[in-house]
């Protein structure tokens, strides 16, 4: 292991702390397949590992699971390096069509994909195998649809689970920011909508990216904001989205040259996230706030 990688994989989440910049991020790594990193990964995509794609990494930093939609799959890898994707090995993958961003709940035992097309499904974990994706023909265990939401229209949406993913926030067109409930936690055919509010003037980008994170206090949201970099909007209360407001743009073009298509927020420290890009396969980039 190298000098870099073996101070990367001692890197771990800080303990919480008030936000001092939530604007002030530094790359802690980046990976791009088209640099000739990742090389395993992409072996296992057939080389499709571009495309609106997620990821999701378990708490320990010894799993991620990615999706491409270029290549109409899922798959699950573990990593021998604590957050090293260059140390990747595929364990398990599902072909579903089109999958775009994906979501765990926190203990990894949920996954939701965003279907390319305005679906969100629930994926079933691996038995056993936390964060890592079933594979062979084991059914989705849930769905909804845009009209579940109360949508229409050709504009895409985002959604921004909670952690236990007993609801989230969703945005649609044009401008609508909506919660919903869902009982029980991940069951997407079993969703309750609250209040639908217009959020018109309070982001810098309109169209819906997605692939964000609320954070674990209800406070953030973490938003892939296409070239704008990562917006973040900020709530005066846990989960009011009545009180959206957005405090600005990280613009992670300047820092890792390349714009997100996904956002993936620790859980347990919103001071630290992921990004992926899309140009000429698949791009990560690790990022940290200063303080």
């Amino acid at each position: 292991m190298s000098m870099f990688h073996a101070q990367q994989a001692a890197f771990s989440p800080s303990i919480p702390f008030d936000y001092n910049d939530p604007l002030d991020w530094t790359t802690i790594q980046r990976w791009r397949v088209a640099d000739g990193d990742m090389t395993a990964i992409s072996t296992a995509f057939g080389g499709q590992s571009d495309g609106r794609r997620g990821v999701i990494w378990s708490l320990d930093g010894t799993v991620i699971t990615l999706a491409s939609s270029s290549s109409d799959s899922i798959l699950s890898f573990s990593c021998s390096t604590p957050w090293d994707p260059d140390t990747a090995t595929n364990i398990t993958g599902r072909s579903v069509t089109n999958p775009g961003h994906l979501f765990a709940s926190k203990d990894g035992s949920k996954i939701w994909v965003h279907r390319v097309g305005d679906q969100f499904v629930e994926i079933p974990a691996a038995a056993g195998l936390p964060w890592m994706v079933a594979g062979g023909a084991v059914p989705e265990d849930s769905n909804a649809t845009k009209a579940d939401f109360g949508f229409s229209g050709s504009s895409d949406m985002s959604i921004y689970p909670f952690d236990d993913f007993s609801g989230a926030i969703i945005d649609g067109p044009p401008t609508d920011y909506r919660r919903f409930d869902v009982t029980p936690d991940g069951n997407l055919d079993a969703l309750t909508l609250d209040t639908l509010f217009d959020i018109a003037g309070k982001w810098t980008q309109n169209a819906s990216i997605g692939g964000s994170k609320v954070s674990k206090d209800g406070l953030r949201i973490y938003r892939g904001a296409g070239s704008q970099g990562v917006e973040i909007l900020e709530m005066s209360s846990p989960f009011n989205i009545a009180s959206l407001t957005s405090i600005g743009n990280f613009d992670n073009d300047v820092e890792v040259g390349f714009r997100p298509e996904t956002v993936w927020t620790n859980p347990e420290d919103t001071t630290e996230f992921w990004v992926t890009g899309n140009v000429g396969g698949l791009e990560l980039a690790r990022m940290a706030a200063n303080h």
